[in-house]
């Protein structure tokens, strides 16, 4: 992603929220803005699930976003994700690194 698609999207963000402020307490207002962002939404995810993802000599593959995992799989990958953090952050402590280091080791290590 570039910088300018990020800016872009930062600026979409910006937009939004101070429509949401300027337009707080306003039902019409609102319901107009969630119904477009909803359509947004709609029409990313169905580019998201058009994306295939080709290796070398292997047959495509679909694109698989969060919207596509089950309530337990999305609580899997958070609790992973939680897990591996803390984790890491004890090994810094212990070793006394910081904790970029520390995850720097265990992704050469777990790349080994």
């Amino acid at each position: 992603m570039t910088d300018e698609i990020k800016a872009q999207i930062a600026e979409i963000d910006f937009k939004v929220a101070n429509l949401i402020l300027k337009n707080q307490g306003n039902y019409l207002a609102l319901c107009e803005l969630a119904e477009t962002l909803s359509d947004c939404w709609d029409s990313c995810e169905m580019n998201l699930h058009g994306i295939e993802i080709v290796g070398d000599g292997e047959e495509p593959v679909r694109a698989i976003g969060k919207a596509s995992l089950s309530e337990k799989e999305k609580d899997l990958i958070f609790s992973t994700a939680i897990t591996s953090t803390v984790a890491i952050k004890i090994l810094a402590g212990t070793f006394g690194c910081d904790f970029e280091t520390a995850a720097s080791d265990v992704e050469k290590i777990s790349q080994l």
